[in-house]
């Protein structure tokens, strides 16, 4: 039967030629890891190099048995190309950088004492165009390595090479889909299935493929269906899992799964998970920016590390994770099935317009006032500067054909995993070429999960609209003042305008209400939109603007941002605020902020909210605001302008939300308190009740006239239980 034998842990290192083998491996690096992790370090890691023109890394192992007829290697992701060497013999390459490299070893190993050797290129730009390297526009370190497992798989014919699940809550079954390899000779066998829960190791059901016969060295799917009776469903609040285990008379497999289901529908413009709306709340996880991370170290790989990370973005009240522009090591989606987290899972492709001079960002912007332009640092009226040269325009090399190899290879291994409910081809790239691939990779796909891609037009209607909605460095390269005041007029607007693309191409996508905002929004016309990402306040964990957001904290205008406290209590109340606004306008199927963890240094362009690595502690401002603005009942105060006439009696709309399945009733309470004093002016309280995935809008008229001055409106929400949650706006009020 099939045993595998885990060959991480410490390798030896060394530079060199892409021909020659070194002589002298002086160094050593953990796999999985990154080359910068190396003792001792080598110079200009991560960077052009004339220093080398590729990294070779060795590892040595004893094997106590005969080869087994089928002997692979399976190195779990590295960059940039895999050249595999055993024993002196080449074994062959892998040129994705991103997914699993699968060598079969054939005669190479042998019983004793084994030399292992793979070459890595040193990196990103060294690879063919028609591969992808991960490059990232808002990143500058590519640093190489095995960063992901490494194993060998021992195991005979016939061989289980791939198997797919597609879970049938409404049958109460699971679809099962295994690809067979026979060897030299031919096979007569039967394939059998096991069910069994993961955490109790009950058996739930049995079933077999019935007599299949294979000729030497074909290679077939078979598919049958397990009936499991009443099985549990998957879901964040409920992570129940299930394994399959798959026999064959030589060979065995195990795959875990999740009863679950999801969709998005157009007609509600809703996320559907096990048939019912579920409104996704979350955030996202840049790994390849963490990995230039200076205080990374070995924590991608620290399983413990791993596990309190999404226990604590699931402590903010988020149930979705983007795992963006690259992927993680497999544990981690091992980690987000077990913790209950869905998953958004990008193909590591971000390629978009750049303008390069300051002509080009002005007649970009008199085009279109909301296209990006990164290195942009200021734009007043008339004048624009940047700080670097821009990467434009999709590679003509990176065609279906030369991206369909990898997309594969990602598609079909992590297919499994119920926390994965959704694809994403790219980030915010624009080519025909996407589309073509995502229709051909669908089919690999049994659970049929829907797609983003990129901004190009949703592929299907079952797929949603992506949206990026950057207010804050829209109005900042507009040169207008970036304080809330902007969401004021966007109440009865549509909802995922995103950065780039002219409204004629995107407007047959959007959803709109098509009532007042003081009224019940009602989802018209377009795909689901699924708003990816907003939020553009990013700072430094030492508080620090990144060189995209200093426009932005240079545009604000009533908001303390002298020091790097100030700048965090900002960044959490306009963040805390957007995010209400964009919850309670009800039209979107999720939103997830950007970003959840990526990197922190001078040169960083987005940056996360944790002030350690260690603790995973947040900014004590973004964990007191935003964690309330994620909350699944929360509320908004609908008040958007900072200032307010004086000596006049004024109404605070409050709008309540309730993304639970049930029915919440407590106590809305609203308050008017001086800023510096705290002390309450008016103070009312109201018996509330939320329907399950719904809505109210409430008025209070203030009785008491506001004297001038500064002054916060406080909304807060209470139950019997301890729950509170709260929405603020700070105002001035201003009399004459």
């Amino acid at each position: 039967m099939r045993s595998i034998i885990n060959l991480d842990g410490v390798w030896n290192a060394a530079e060199g030629t892409l021909k020659e083998v070194p002589s002298d491996f002086a160094h050593s690096v953990p796999v999985p890891g990154l080359l910068d992790m190396a003792s001792p370090a080598f110079a200009e890691i991560g960077l052009q190099s004339t220093l080398r023109e590729a990294f070779w890394v060795r590892r040595e192992f004893d094997l106590d048995r005969e080869p087994a007829p089928l002997s692979l290697l399976r190195i779990g992701k590295a960059r940039y190309g895999t050249k595999v060497i055993l024993n002196g013999v080449e074994i062959g390459e892998h040129r994705p950088n991103h997914t699993v490299g699968e060598f079969d070893l054939g005669g190479a190993l042998r019983r004793g004492r084994n030399e292992l050797l793979v070459r890595l290129g040193p990196w990103r730009d060294d690879e063919p165009t028609s591969v992808p390297d991960g490059r990232d526009i808002e990143s500058y370190l590519a640093v190489p390595g095995i960063y992901d497992s490494v194993e060998l798989v021992l195991a005979d014919y016939p061989y289980i090479d791939v198997v797919k699940t597609a879970p049938d809550l409404d049958a109460g079954s699971v679809r099962v889909s295994a690809r067979l390899r026979a060897g030299a000779e031919p096979a007569v066998f039967t394939l059998d299935a096991v069910v069994s829960e993961v955490s109790s190791g009950v058996e739930r059901g049995t079933a077999s493929s019935g007599q299949l016969a294979l000729a030497p060295h074909e290679t077939r799917e078979v598919e049958f269906e397990v009936t499991l009776g009443s099985p549990r469903p998957w879901s964040p609040e409920d992570p129940f899992l299930y394994v399959l285990r798959l026999d064959t008379p030589a060979d065995s497999r195990t795959v875990r799964f999740g009863m679950r289901s999801f969709t998005f529908d157009k007609a509600s413009g809703h996320a559907l998970l096990n048939g019912r709306r579920y409104p996704m709340r979350g955030s996202a996880s840049a790994i390849f920016r963490f990995f230039e991370d200076p205080d990374r170290g070995d924590r991608p790989w620290d399983p413990a590390w791993v596990r309190k990370l999404h226990r604590r973005f699931k402590a903010m009240h988020w149930n979705t994770i983007r795992y963006a522009i690259g992927f993680p090591p497999a544990f981690w989606y091992d980690i987000a099935d077990e913790e209950g987290l869905l998953v958004i899972d990008e193909f590591p492709l971000f390629y978009i317009y750049l303008a390069d001079d300051a002509p080009a960002v002005e007649a970009a912007l008199a085009l279109d006032p909301s296209v990006r332009s990164y290195g942009l640092r200021s734009i007043t009226a008339g004048q624009a500067r940047t700080t670097e040269p821009a990467r434009t325009e999709w590679p003509a090399a990176l065609t279906a054909d030369a991206l369909e190899t990898e997309f594969s290879e990602w598609v079909e291994g992590h297919c499994n995993h119920p926390s994965v409910v959704m694809w994403s081809s790219n980030c915010e790239g624009r080519s025909p070429e996407t589309g073509v691939l995502v229709e051909r990779i669908r089919k690999l796909d049994p659970q049929r999960r829907p797609w983003g891609d990129g901004w190009n037009p949703p592929p299907t209607d079952s797929d949603p609209y992506v949206a990026h909605w950057y207010l804050q460095w829209n109005a900042a390269m507009r040169g207008e003042p970036t304080g809330l005041g902007m969401l004021s007029g966007m109440r009865k607007s549509a909802i995922g305008y995103p950065l780039g693309g002219a409204p004629e191409e995107l407007l047959p996508h959007l959803r709109t209400p098509n009532k007042d905002f003081d009224g019940v929004p009602v989802n018209t016309g377009g795909n689901a939109v699924f708003l990816e990402e907003y939020g553009w306040l990013w700072l430094t964990r030492d508080g620090k603007p990144t060189r995209l957001t200093e426009p932005v904290y240079e545009s604000l205008e009533g908001w303390p941002v002298a020091t790097a406290d100030q700048r965090r209590y900002t960044r959490a109340r306009l963040t805390a605020a957007e995010t209400e606004f964009f919850r309670c306008n009800r039209t979107l199927a999720g939103l997830l902020l950007f970003c959840a963890l990526t990197s922190s240094h001078d040169r960083v362009s987005t940056a996360d909210a944790f002030t350690d690595l260690d603790s995973l502690d947040y900014e004590p401002h973004f964990l007191e605001y935003v964690r309330d603005a994620f909350a699944p009942v929360a509320l908004m105060v609908d008040v958007w302008n900072r200032e307010l006439a004086g000596g006049v009696f004024h109404e605070v709309p409050v709008t309540a939300i309730n993304d639970l399945p049930d029915d919440w009733s407590g106590e809305l309470a609203v308050r008017v308190r001086d800023a510096g004093t705290g002390t309450v002016i008016s103070e009312q309280r109201r018996a509330i009740r939320i329907p399950a995935l719904g809505q109210e809008r409430v008025y209070f008229g203030l009785t008491t006239v506001i004297p001038d001055g500064e002054h916060q409106i406080v909304a807060e929400l209470t139950d019997g239980d301890g729950y509170s949650v709260r929405s603020l706006r700070d105002v001035r009020v201003v009399s004459g």
